[in-house]
């Protein structure tokens, strides 16, 4: 569930949200090195925290919450059940872009454990730009 962010009377539905937060216009490569896997979803297109009912000028949370949305609308791509398992770690300001970052671990029943992170590089406008998920193995 996701708290909308409209000042009057809110218009935004289940299939706007799933719309606005889906990733369907980008690249995907895959890089092995070792156990260690990156996958990488580049020259996403049409995403952003504004198109998704955010402020024009992103903070912050605004980048989170809306980081959260695609996590959750998105989780069979990334491999998860919910994005409420997802753990902030960051969100880094640079020159140009804007990274946030979330990790998860498999459950401890789980013998081979894998550590997941996640990190999402918007540019200052609050688009987001690209998708970098990394796959290793737990000792």
């Amino acid at each position: 569930m996701s708290q909308c962010k409209c000042t009057n009377v809110c218009q935004h539905t289940s299939a706007t949200f799933q719309a606005t937060h889906a990733l369907l216009d980008f690249s995907f490569t895959e890089t092995r090195t070792g156990e260690r896997s990156v996958r990488t979803f580049g020259d996403v297109f049409g995403l952003s925290v504004r198109a998704a009912g955010g402020p024009a000028a992103a903070e912050s949370g605004d980048l989170v919450r809306f980081a959260r949305g695609v996590l959750e609308v998105n989780a069979a791509r990334f491999g998860t059940a919910t994005s409420s398992s997802w753990l902030l770690d960051s969100v880094d300001v640079y020159e140009t872009v804007r990274v946030a970052t979330f990790h998860i671990e498999a459950p401890e029943a789980t013998r081979a454990r894998v550590a997941n992170s996640i990190s999402f590089l918007f540019d200052h406008a609050g688009n987001l730009i690209e998708v970098d998920q990394t796959l290793a193995p737990i000792d």
